[in-house]
């Protein structure tokens, strides 16, 4: 069949400034004869020696950008929820695939072109891994890892073109101290031929004065974030962060910093996002190294309080930017017509301090009535501009089809767009919009982009006041 390039439901094409970012959709969609856009398309093979083929289509956030994978041969669509790629991590100009053909679990590196055609690169077994500096794992130690999509990153550096890919998992057995193990694998550079077999590292966990924590015996990662080329950042949004040098080797590579959030574990709250702690916690990075953490806590009804943070990387503590209460929120320009309900699953602007992400949604509101409106709403504000900058809108209709990833057809690319967030996945920053080659203006990006996305900047001036905390 002649290969397709893929289009939204609705036909209208907006041209929208560049964003140097984009929030990726987690799960992919598959098409093995669909090509989103021809300067991200880069091609591999799996474990199997079956050809795949995986392109992006970008949108401008709040909208939802997402993968397309070809795999012809690969699992059926109709009798396997294996048939569809899983976005894992990204950093930079590269993202992190996952791709399953039992029993065989194949991890990806995508990177994009940077003035060259993109790359996808086939990681080896995690089932091939040695202890750090010493001898390849004896068949009794050797199980499968990276398999928790939750505790895997990558980090790139790009001054070498170096980059890694590590997973955070808890070591030893009950009634035993708490250990933490990380599996990583290391390419060093294109020249290289050395990123051939994982790592596995037992590391200290230490707080940011160098003692040893030994407290974390219910940590569970529910993300993973990279801070600049440097760290990467575990994230237990009950218990804090660790983060650690994993391109480095040695000591310095064997321990993780231990900070905790500057927020109470919300256990025995009732409607706090207990099920799925990215409803109402995230953690980000602006302009590459500056690390922001945001939190909406819930009252009763719908009363909240957005309440963000940023991370002093002198004293690793927590400075506290400002929080919003409902009634400030709701008092922003452009938000008349929203619902009046507590956001979901904030994201904080990767290029802009300013900037902050989130979803809203009458119906899916727990004090909803059966007349509720189901509409989701992806909405950008500025909090020093108190305004709406931009929306996207996604129908009752793409929201409501949630029994399985198989119930969705492969051209409802805007169910595909909001699905993440409805199984607990929220969307992920990427940067790797900004680097594809591209033959049109470099200024502009043209994109296919549901018509009820509306950008209200330009037409909502506003005086920029600071982003104060709400007085009591």
């Amino acid at each position: 069949m002649e290969t397709q390039h893929a289009e939204t439901s609705d036909p209208t094409t907006a041209v929208v400034a560049r964003r140097p970012w984009v929030l990726l959709d987690r799960l992919g969609h598959r098409n093995d004869h669909v090509i989103a856009e021809d300067a991200t398309v880069a091609s591999s093979r799996t474990s199997t020696g079956k050809d795949i083929q995986v392109s992006f289509r970008f949108a401008a956030p709040p909208a939802t950008s997402r993968l397309y994978l070809g795999w012809v041969g690969g699992p059926s669509k109709e009798n396997s929820s294996f048939a569809y790629p899983r976005v894992i991590a990204a950093h930079a100009d590269s993202v992190l695939l996952q791709l399953t053909d039992p029993p065989r679990i194949d991890y990806f590196v995508y990177k994009a072109g940077s003035g060259g055609p993109p790359s996808l690169s086939l990681l080896p077994q995690s089932t091939d891994i040695r202890y750090s500096g010493g001898p390849a794992l004896t068949r009794g130690d050797q199980r499968q890892r990276m398999v928790d999509r939750k505790a895997i990153g990558v980090l790139r550096r790009r001054a070498d073109h170096a980059f890694a890919v590590a997973e955070l998992s808890k070591a030893g057995g009950e009634g035993t101290p708490v250990a933490f193990e990380l599996c990583v694998l290391i390419s060093p550079g294109p020249a290289s031929t050395s990123c051939k077999t994982w790592e596995l590292r037992h590391p200290q966990v230490r707080d940011a004065k160098g003692f040893q924590v030994r407290t974390l015996t219910c940590w569970e990662t529910d993300a993973v974030v990279p801070v600049g080329g440097r760290s990467l950042c575990w994230v237990d949004y009950y218990h804090g962060l660790l983060l650690g040098h994993v391109l480095q080797s040695g000591v310095t590579g064997s321990v993780l910093t231990y900070v905790p959030l500057p927020v109470d574990t919300p256990w025995a709250k009732p409607d706090h996002g207990q099920e799925c702690s990215e409803e109402s916690r995230s953690l980000g990075v602006v302009n590459g190294d500056t690390v922001r953490f945001a939190n909406v806590d819930r009252g009763p009804l719908s009363i909240f309080t957005l309440t963000v943070w940023t991370l002093n990387n002198a004293s690793m503590e927590w400075d506290k930017d400002g929080e919003l209460r409902a009634a400030d929120l709701w008092a922003f320009s452009g938000y008349e017509n929203l619902p009046h309900v507590p956001p979901e699953y904030p994201v904080v602007s990767m290029d802009d301090p300013d900037g902050l992400f989130f979803l809203v949604s009458e119906g899916r509101h727990a004090g909803a009535g059966p007349a509720a409106d189901n509409t989701v709403w992806l909405v950008e504000v500025d909090t020093m501009g108190r305004a709406v900058r931009s929306v996207a809108r996604y129908s009752k209709e793409e929201t409501t089809t949630r029994t399985s990833r198989l119930a969705i057809p492969d051209d409802d690319d805007d169910d595909l767009a909001s699905v993440s967030m409805f199984h607990g996945l929220a969307f992920l920053p990427s940067e790797v919009s900004k680097y594809p080659s591209r033959s049109d203006d470099p200024t502009v990006l043209h994109r296919d982009q549901p018509s009820s996305q509306r950008n209200l900047g330009s037409i909502l001036p506003r005086p920029r006041v600071p982003f104060r905390l709400s007085v009591e």
